[in-house]
């Protein structure tokens, strides 16, 4: 059966934010190729009435939504996930690419400044020295791309002139001949370049390099006569000695380096400025290895002492041909520490990244060998030793991957001003001022070895360049191996390719080794999700978390092998562990456990009558045979490994083991496994590829942002942290601040990836050594309080929280602190505030003794009622009511009055469970720079802005899961006490109810003819056809609009009065802590 071609999906070009325009001509050819462009670019007419429609008309608008979905499906499959946030609200292909042209590209006034700095750039590029034809042209070539993206015409001619003015020197005959012979405006880019290899092949030919010439001039020195009328033979000697002592360009010049008599060549008195014909105490013998004459003239020869002149020659000889193959031998070894003095090598190199303190990648050369070999360099940097002297930076050395033994260049040294003398078989290195820098003794085979202690380097920051070494680190030290499998078989988006190497992570064989793996037999593997479970509890440990955890469990399904933890303060809570690991994974994936595979533990004897009641087969290994429960055991294994690994790499405290165990559970979820070939467990659990692009070392030093409700304006923008996990009810990270021993989760970070947080530098630990243990049930009720109190203050979708998954004990201030913080108090502030201090009650039985608190609650309960917000009922089986508590709150207006007094009933949101009674709980609020930019528009324009306030508006929102709630204190149905309630809607407190009530609100805006600003998802503007709109923003519960109509206004007001309860607040006074003064 022939194939239907336009099933295959074609490989799409990733687009991650960069490179917009090479990414969008690779985007037009694609949607060439599949005859899609035009769909693009323009775009088609939806037409709303189609029964007037010919057949011919209805086929080609079905044939357009085709192609526009499909070009639309391509774009979101290019692009990453942070990107799709930006078009996830485009209905159309053209409409998606628009936005990304915009955002990317920039409009005409960002396409000019871009355009100025490309042509500056285009005018300034000039081909390097030890830059190749095909790299130079790649270079200019980029510049040319963007430009003619931009918009600019830039003519083939116009690229070859400048090619052709900005070659080097050496080329200089070739573009003269090129320039006097063809005719510029005809020749193609191509032909040049074709011209300009030819030439360059042939320089290379030519080109003499000073490793090749030292090996020349060291392995024939009998084969050519001396310059100056010499014999044949070099001088017998050797003299390194800058006597310049200026470190400029020209000290190589001016230096002294040579080997017989300075510079000149055969036994005659050459060019040797730094020892001429009356100066011999500088030379030294290559026969006897004294000073003050040649080897020709050694006393030795004439006396018949030492070898004979042609067996030294052959020693000599054999001697220098191992100095070469030391500095041109390449091996996968791991690079020796030792560094070889070396005068015929050109520069200091090394093939060991992690001594290196800076590392400059963007540097690219080679270097050639002795046997012709030619090696990339692959970056040029510092490196640290410490000598008797201190600590010295050796600068400017080459990074050459695979070069056996490190090698100091003398000619480097000496073009620093540093003096390099040979006295006997010592060779010293002195600075500019004559003081010993280091002594170096030679050896039996008369090399000169420096074994270096490195200094203090800080190797990780150098590491971490390397993808490969990155990514090590960000999967918590999982083996190359596995890094290379998950690359190569595109297993998950994300990552950068990985060359497996046999890489040696020094951290890893300290956290990690273990005995050899005996060997298995097949067993039995599930064909399903939840058909066999493996469970294994692990603990306790000798350190508690900072929840005051000992223990966790893990839960492994064996089909897909995607495991789940818990984290226990003791053994018996493992049961109501697995209850809810049981009712999480039934939900998700629609499937029921039949069978759990653990040990024999006391913990797993309480789950006998529960499996009874649910049908759950029970597997235990056998008396003292825990290899039965080898996939649960060898989890636990690994994952302690992992844990322990990542916080030895970045020397945190072993109270972090919970964090660096759920951050380890998080990663192997998303690294392969040999149980299921081709992908994750992830993957094989939900069914689509895990992204990694956002996965950072544990433990690294994080820098989350304060929004600005949590800040002053002259306090600090974001707090310095450390990394320690993802969380998994949101995308945003899990952060501990040692300052304020809190968890944060954010997702607006800085990360240094490469830096550890000081643990010695701990002064808040040093000030307050007391600490008060406080019951955690207590501290989850007052984190809801001051969570309600936020929800109608501010925004429920800050992009930073302080979490209470695990609460680090409170410190009590100190006297100094509390002092402070009173002279922050001025008498006035004082004053008013002791007329409010206390007034807002804390429990049910003290606001029902105050009328108006009485009132309060009446007016919460009959919104409530009139939202048709719940339902009573009798609790289903196996359902669970969330309890409800009062809140109490005393409004105030600017001047201080009160506004109002509020009571509100708050649902103990904290015991829900993801993805069991909440999964969405985002919602957008409107920026503070925005509402500033509205503010200001307004002004210039003179529009007038105007307030309203949803009352309840949370109440407002339609629930999609079925939740069960308490009834509330004070008012209970007489007679069926019971009963409980169903949620309808939502009600404060839920987790879901910020999400549930802006998907309300939005619905409603879009239906009335609102357009939702793309981003900036809490704006909405209303535009008729004579040129009059309306802007609203929506912040939670606030509304502040205003426009160039005011009926428009008014009837925005009276739409919403219909449809919610709403307070007309008229004109706007206060906003979110901005005071607004309207006048005429």
């Amino acid at each position: 059966m022939a194939s239907n071609g336009n099933m295959l999906q074609p490989q799409l070009p990733r687009f991650s934010g960069k490179n917009f325009n090479q990414w969008s001509i690779q985007m037009k050819v694609l949607y060439g190729s599949q005859e899609l462009w035009d769909i693009v670019e323009r775009g088609y007419t939806e037409v709303e009435n189609q029964s007037e429609l010919t057949n011919q008309q209805l086929v080609e608008l079905r044939e357009n939504r085709k192609k526009d979905k499909k070009a639309l499906f391509f774009i979101y499959q290019a692009v990453d996930e942070f990107i799709f946030e930006r078009i996830s609200t485009a209905t159309s292909a053209k409409a998606a690419w628009d936005i990304l042209r915009s955002t990317y590209q920039g409009e005409d006034k960002v396409k000019m400044i871009r355009l100025q700095a490309l042509r500056s750039e285009f005018d300034c590029i000039k081909m390097k020295e030890t830059e190749t034809i095909e790299e130079f042209f790649n270079r200019i070539l980029v510049i040319v791309n963007s430009l003619r993206s931009n918009g600019e015409e830039v003519g083939d001619q116009r690229v070859v002139e400048k090619i052709l003015r900005s070659m080097p020197r050496k080329f200089e005959h070739i573009v003269v001949a090129i320039e006097e012979s063809k005719d510029l405006s005809t020749l193609s880019i191509n032909s040049l370049m074709g011209s300009l290899q030819s030439h360059e092949l042939r320089l290379k030919q030519f080109d003499v390099n000073p490793e090749e010439a030292f090996q020349m001039q060291t392995s024939f020195r009998g084969g050519s006569r001396g310059r100056r009328g010499g014999h044949g033979r070099r001088g017998g000697g050797r003299n390194y000695d800058n006597r310049s002592g200026a470190n400029s360009e020209n000290s190589q010049e001016s230096s002294s380096l040579s080997r017989g008599r300075g510079s000149g060549r055969g036994r005659g008195f050459g060019r040797n400025q730094g020892g001429g014909r009356g100066n011999f105490s500088q030379i030294q013998c290559f026969n006897c290895g004294k000073y003050g004459h040649f080897q020709a003239n050694c006393w030795a020869l004439k006396n018949g002492v030492g070898n004979t002149t042609m067996n030294m020659h052959k020693e000599q000889k054999k001697i220098d041909e191992g100095i070469l193959f030391l500095a041109c031998s390449v091996q996968d070894n791991v690079v020796e520490p030792t560094w070889y003095l070396d005068s015929g090598c050109s520069n200091h190199m090394t093939g060991n990244r992690s001594i290196f303190v800076t590392l400059d990648e963007s540097f690219q050369s080679e270097v050639k060998t002795g046997d012709n070999t030619r090696l990339q360099v692959k970056g040029q940097g510092d490196i640290l030793v410490k000598t008797k002297k201190g600590t010295k930076r050796v600068t400017n050395v080459f990074y050459v991957p695979g070069l056996k033994h490190n090698l100091l260049s003398i000619g480097q040294l000496l073009q620093r001003g540093l003096k390099v003398s040979f006295e006997g078989d010592i060779c010293a290195i002195k600075d500019q001022a004559g003081v010993l820098i280091a002594k170096v003794k030679m050896t039996a085979n008369k090399m000169f070895p420096l074994n270096f202690t490195y200094g203090q380097i800080s190797c990780f920051s150098s590491i971490l360049k390397d993808p490969s070494w990155l990514w090590h680190f960000r999967y918590g030290h999982l083996n190359f191996k596995s890094l290379s499998y998950l690359c190569k078989n595109h297993m998950v988006r994300g990552i950068q390719n990985i060359n497996h190497e046999t890489n040696i992570c020094e951290v890893c064989i300290l956290a990690k080794h273990h005995r050899d793996s005996f060997p298995t037999g097949k067993a039995w593997r599930a064909s399903k999700p939840l058909e066999l479970i493996h469970t294994d509890l692990c603990g306790p440990m000798r350190t508690t978390t900072n929840g005051g955890n000992r223990y966790f469990i893990t839960f492994i399904d064996d089909f897909s092998r995607k495991l789940w933890i818990y984290f226990l303060k003791e053994k018996s809570e493992a049961l109501v562990c697995f209850k809810s690991f049981k009712a999480f994974t039934e939900n998700q994936s629609g499937y029921k456990i039949k069978t759990l595979r653990s040990d024999r533990g006391g913990e797993y004897i309480a789950f006998g009558n529960f499996f009874k009641e649910q049908g759950i087969h029970h597997q235990m290994t056998a008396r003292m045979t825990p290899q039965q429960n080898g996939v649960a055991e060898r989890k636990n294994r690994t994952i302690m490994e992992m844990a322990r690994s990542m916080l030895k790499a970045k020397n945190l405290p072993n109270e972090f083991w919970g964090d660096a165990v759920a951050c380890t559970v998080y990663i192997l979820n998303r690294a392969p496994t040999k149980s299921v070939p081709g992908m994750t467990p992830y993957e094989a659990w939900c069914g689509e590829k895990p992204s990694v692009s956002h996965l950072r070392v544990f433990g690294s030093i994080a820098y989350s942002h304060i929004p600005n409700q949590l800040r002053g304006k002259l306090d600090d923008k974001s707090e310095k942290c450390i990394m320690v996990g993802y969380s998994e009810n949101s995308k945003a990270y899990r952060l501990y601040n040692p300052v304020s021993r809190k968890i944060i989760i954010s997702r607006d970070v800085i990360f240094s990836e490469d830096e550890s947080w000081n643990w010695n530098d701990d002064v808040d630990e040093a000030k307050s050594p007391f600490h008060v243990n406080i019951d955690e049930n207590e501290v989850a009720q007052e984190l809801e309080q001051a969570e309600i109190q936020a929800m109608e203050s501010s925004s429920s979708s800050t992009s930073s929280s302080t979490s209470n998954d695990e609460i680090s004990p409170r410190r009590m201030r100190s006297i100094q602190e509390i002092y402070n913080t009173t002279n922050r108090i001025n008498d006035d502030h004082f004053a008013n505030f002791a007329l409010f201090a206390g007034v807002d009650p804390v429990t049910f039985d003290e606001a029902i003794q105050d009328e108006k608190w009485k009132i309060a609650m009446d007016q919460e309960i009959d919104a409530i009622r009139r939202n048709e917000t719940w339902e009573l009922m009798e609790l289903p089986t196996n359902k669970q009511a969330l309890g409800v508590k009062w809140v109490y709150r005393t409004k105030l207006k600017s001047d201080g009055n009160v506004e109002k007094y509020k009571a509100r009933l708050v649902v103990k949101g904290y015991k829900q469970e993801y993805g069991v009674d909440y999964e969405e709980i985002f919602a957008p609020v409107t920026r503070i720079e925005t509402i500033r930019l509205i503010l200001s528009l307004a002004a210039q324009n003179g529009w007038k802005v105007y307030q309203m306030d949803v009352k309840s508006a949370f109440l407002n929102g339609h629930l999609k899961e079925e939740i069960f709630v308490a009834q509330p204190l004070g008012y209970v149905q007489r007679g069926e006490e019971e009963k409980v309630y169903k949620l309808k809607k939502a009600l404060y407190g839920l987790k879901q109810a910020p999400r549930a009530w802006y998907s309300r609100i939005d619905s409603f805006f879009l239906k009335t003819g609102f357009r939702r600003c793309p981003y900036e998802h809490a704006l909405y503007v209303k535009e008729d056809k004579y040129g009059k709109f309306l802007i609203v923003s929506l912040y939670v519960d606030d509304l502040l609009f205003t426009g160039n109509d005011k009926f428009l206004c008014d009837d925005f007001k009276n739409s919403m009065k219909k449809e919610f309860e709403m307070s007309d607040m008229g004109l706007i006074h206060y906003f979110l802590g901005i005071e607004v003064n309207q006048n005429e």
